[in-house]
C-alpha cells in the first residue's frame, strides 16, 4: 500500500512541474502577443497624429525652368505630432522617380519647429521639367519625437509654372 501511494505521490508532482513549466511557456507567449499588439497600437496613433497637406494652388506650382530646375512646394503640418525636417525624415518622389537626394532646402516659413498649422517651404532640383506640365509629387514625412514614430504622405498632381 504504501508502494501505491509514493508511486502516486511522484506522479502527481511529475505532472505539477510539467504543467507549471507549459504554463510557464504559455504565460511568456501571451507577454510577447501582448507586447506586439501594445507596440501596433502606438504606431498606428502615432500615424494617426501625422498628417501633412499640400499648400497652395496645385495648379500654380513655382518651377525655375531658367536656370536652377527646382520646384518649390509648401507642406503644412495638419497633424498633431510635430513634424521632422532632416533628410531621414521627408521623401520626395516626381512623377515617380525618388528625388529625396535632390532636396535643396528645408525652410520654416512660420516659426522654428514643423508644428501643427506651420509651414515648410521644401525646394527639390529636378532638371528636364517645364513650365506647364502637370507632374505626379509625392511626399513622405515622419514625425519627431521617440518611438513608434508617425508617417505620412501624400500624392498630388501639379501644374508647374
Amino acid at each position: 500500500m504504501a508502494d501505491v501511494g509514493s508511486s502516486s505521490l511522484i506522479m502527481l508532482m511529475t505532472a505539477l512541474i510539467v504543467s507549471g513549466a507549459a504554463s510557464v511557456t504559455l504565460i511568456n507567449a501571451w507577454s510577447i502577443s501582448t507586447d506586439a499588439s501594445e507596440n501596433k497600437l502606438l504606431k498606428r496613433e502615432a500615424d494617426a497624429a501625422t498628417e501633412v497637406a499640400l499648400a497652395g494652388d496645385p495648379l500654380s506650382v513655382d518651377y525655375d525652368d531658367g536656370g536652377t530646375d527646382d520646384i518649390t512646394i509648401y507642406l503644412q503640418n495638419i497633424g498633431k505630432k510635430e513634424l521632422g525636417r532632416t533628410a531621414g525624415d521627408i521623401g520626395i518622389f516626381v512623377n515617380g522617380v525618388d528625388e529625396t537626394s535632390d532636396i535643396q532646402s528645408r525652410n520654416m516659413v512660420s516659426g522654428a519647429d514643423w508644428v501643427t498649422n506651420s509651414l515648410l517651404e521644401l525646394v527639390v532640383r529636378v532638371p528636364g521639367l517645364n513650365d506647364g506640365d502637370d507632374v505626379k509629387i509625392t511626399v513622405i514625412v515622419r514625425s519627431e519625437g521617440s518611438n513608434p514614430r508617425g508617417t505620412d504622405s501624400i500624392s498630388e498632381v501639379v501644374r508647374l509654372v
